[in-house]
């Protein structure tokens, strides 16, 4: 960041102003992008690999149940367990409470 503002003209405020928005919006994904990182890593081990079979490498449920040897049911267990982690993860982040599964009736 510095070498950037160094680059700015020093009577050009509004270029300053930009450069330290940008910044800060690059620091504050990259804090967001950490603790959900962070969250991932944390989750039981058989929810984490659920969601990145499902989530990265694509796969449908029943592939991922024929993949892992599980009944489909349980992925779809798993797999909503580690959605609704992140899901609370995410609205702490923003600081928008996630509603709960009884509320989503």
């Amino acid at each position: 960041m510095l070498a950037a503002v160094a680059r700015l003209d020093r009577d050009d405020a509004d270029g300053f102003r930009h450069e330290v928005e940008r910044s800060i919006a690059r620091a504050d994904a990259a804090s967001e992008v950490a603790s959900i990182a962070s969250t991932i890593a944390a989750l039981d081990s058989d929810q984490r690999d659920v969601l990145l079979l499902h989530a990265w490498g694509e796969l449908s449920q029943r592939e991922i149940a024929d993949a892992l040897c599980i009944p489909v049911g349980t992925v779809y267990s798993r797999l909503w367990r580690a959605r609704a982690t992140l899901r609370h993860a995410l609205s702490s982040l923003s600081g928008v409470e996630s509603c709960q599964p009884e509320e989503m009736a």
